[in-house]
């Protein structure tokens, strides 16, 4: 049974999006799905090899989420948000704006509070065995700081909220406006 479609847009609203951003998109989120647990799991293990593996790919995922997350904020800020396929309230666009851009800031700012705690400790930054950064003097202040917002609530809980928001956004988009915004990220056309 087709159903009709609510919001649906004319042919020159919808862009696909470029299979590079959508990659981006996706790589990310399944980073950062995956780096969640491990951090979790690390800090509640004793001190040994398997911690130490179990935070090196914490690390690892951290790294590369900000390489990713890095590039697509310059794509972001370089050609701007994607076009709404539909139209929507001003309140709808706003809460779409902020969440994209929160959650952009916050897959920068995780993984740069993860190495400022490495470095407050006066750590090297390694990743299985490859020191990326030498060991320094460290900083207590620096360390608290970094301490507090890579594994206090307002990241932990904050990125919590923004992923729901943002999937439930995507779900909104798919189940009750009836439009290509979920199917666009998944790179097939309208129907």
């Amino acid at each position: 049974m087709n159903r009709p479609a609510v919001n649906r847009p004319s042919s020159a609203a919808y862009a696909p999006i470029p299979a590079v951003e959508r990659r981006l998109h996706w790589l990310i989120a399944i980073a950062i799905l995956a780096m969640i647990p491990l951090g979790i799991a690390a800090e509640e293990m004793a001190k040994g090899p398997a911690r130490e593996l179990v935070f090196s790919c914490h690390k690892a995922l951290g790294l590369m989420i900000l390489i990713l997350a890095t590039w697509r904020l310059g794509v972001r800020l370089s050609e701007g948000f994607p076009h709404p396929v539909g139209r929507y309230s001003l309140i709808e666009r706003v809460l779409a704006h902020a969440v994209h851009g929160l959650l952009l800031a916050v897959t920068v700012l995780a993984p740069l509070t993860g190495i400022a705690r490495i470095i407050g400790r006066g750590q090297p930054l390694e990743v299985f065995g490859l020191t990326l950064l030498p060991a320094g003097p460290g900083n207590e202040l620096a360390l608290s700081l970094a301490r507090s917002v890579h594994s206090g609530p307002v990241l932990v809980l904050g990125l919590g909220v923004l992923i729901a928001l943002h999937v439930v956004g995507a779900l909104k988009h798919h189940i009750l406006d009836r439009d290509a915004t979920l199917t666009r990220m998944l790179g097939r056309a309208p129907a």
